[in-house]
């Protein structure tokens, strides 16, 4: 018997474009965009960290570096620039 697939949930930080411009994503995990879905723009990024926390969700963003301080020890994650994006 296989495993069953896990849906993480994501969180799209304010300077990611809204999650209908990621089909493939959305069909793999739940995403939220924290503008458009949650209705949360304009938050500090450690506001945003902590509604990340309260809802279980892991933040894709594109200033990684500015959430880093938020992060427990030992933290490890990815950042994938603009490049990644090309062509949506």
């Amino acid at each position: 018997m296989s495993a069953k697939f896990h849906k993480f949930k994501l969180l799209l930080d304010e300077n990611m474009p809204a999650r209908r411009q990621f089909e493939q994503l959305n069909h793999l995990f739940d995403v939220k965009h924290i503008a458009f879905d949650l209705r949360k723009g304009g938050l500090l990024d450690e506001q945003v960290y902590q509604e990340a926390a309260k809802l279980y969700r892991l933040i894709i963003t594109f200033n990684g570096k500015d959430f880093k301080s938020f992060a427990c020890p030992g933290y490890l994650g990815h950042r994938f620039g603009k490049e990644t994006l090309r062509g949506r």
